[in-house]
């Protein structure tokens, strides 16, 4: 949800396949929620012949909504942040992140810094790698790379507490979590996971820690572990019983009532089930949607509450 100079709303952005075949055309558009329907606010990529399109994450920084995203062809590959204080068309910075992104990767702001966590492609031992790049420039004149070549996939990042109780931000990866070191520029581990990493939820003085299978932690700043994980509660509909399944998703989104989750994936057998809404009130795991039919396993794409309209959306491909 971001409120512009002109337009306010719950923004998303969508790849639109223009012409599949021969000519494999897709765009890039960045779109608003009104409370009543989806508008178009920019078409920010007239796609060409052989263009691959990925968008990564939009976040709030000092006025300005930011958008993180990348154009790949044979020629050239580009990671790219553009931003827009208005609510309406995307303008381009003068600078964007130097490493070349892939999907998972994050933008996060702490309100005077914005820090790219990049996903970067598999290196030559087969192991997947992250960056950190930073600004504090708005208009994104520079760019500093502060670490290079961690090794582990890139699920989320939100503020928490390192085991000092001191306010950081965090990062989770498919195997483990860590705090990051701002002065340093260091990555310190917190926790490894006992199944793949899949989405972060700050609610309250927790941490929610979701997991592949459908398993769900609460985390506390002293170390402590709650297993909260939905499965096997008393009247909880059918389809709750996700399996490991390295195609699932969960999305997140925390409003003051407590933490919606939407979950997609297989069972396992490996058959791909309706995608599920629960949300998390501190005590217990409400009921709050079902798709009626199933997707693939990727399906889930957001879960948000527009505070204007009151709508709690969910979008699933």
């Amino acid at each position: 949800f971001f409120s512009g100079t002109t337009n306010t709303g719950v923004f998303a952005w969508r790849v639109d396949d223009i012409a599949v075949s021969p000519s494999r055309d897709f765009d890039l558009d960045i779109m608003r929620w009104t409370g009543t329907a989806w508008t178009d606010e920019h078409l920010l990529v007239d796609g060409s012949q052989q263009e691959t399109i990925s968008g990564y994450d939009m976040v709030e920084h000092k006025g300005s909504l930011f958008f993180f995203y990348s154009v790949r062809n044979p020629v050239n590959s580009a990671a790219i942040v553009v931003k827009s204080p208005t609510g309406e068309a995307m303008d381009s910075i003068s600078a964007s992140p130097v490493a070349h992104a892939r999907s998972g990767s994050r933008l996060f702001s702490d309100g005077d810094t914005l820090y790219a966590f990049i996903q970067v492609g598999t290196t030559t031992d087969g192991r997947e790698s992250i960056s950190i790049e930073s600004t504090d420039d708005e208009g994104g004149s520079t760019w500093d790379v502060r670490t290079t070549g961690l090794s582990g996939t890139l699920r989320d990042v939100v503020f928490f507490f390192d085991r000092n109780e001191t306010e950081r931000i965090v990062f989770l990866t498919e195997t483990r979590l860590y705090w990051y070191d701002t002065a340093n520029y260091v990555e310190n581990e917190l926790l490894q996971l006992p199944f793949h990493g899949r989405a972060l939820a700050r609610f309250g003085d927790r941490l929610l820690i979701f997991m592949d299978g459908m398993r769900v932690w609460e985390y506390s700043p002293t170390g402590a572990i709650r297993d909260i994980s939905p499965g096997g509660v008393q009247g909880m509909p059918s389809g709750k019983d996700f399996g490991s399944d390295a195609e699932g998703q969960v999305c997140i989104h925390t409003s003051a009532r407590g933490v919606y989750a939407l979950w997609s994936g297989a069972d396992g057998g490996g058959t791909d089930l309706a995608p599920l809404c629960l949300s998390w009130n501190g005590e217990g795991w409400n009921f709050i949607w079902q798709k009626a039919d199933t997707s693939v396993s990727n399906a889930a794409r957001f879960v948000t509450i527009d505070p204007v309209s009151g709508d709690l959306l969910m979008a699933v491909q």
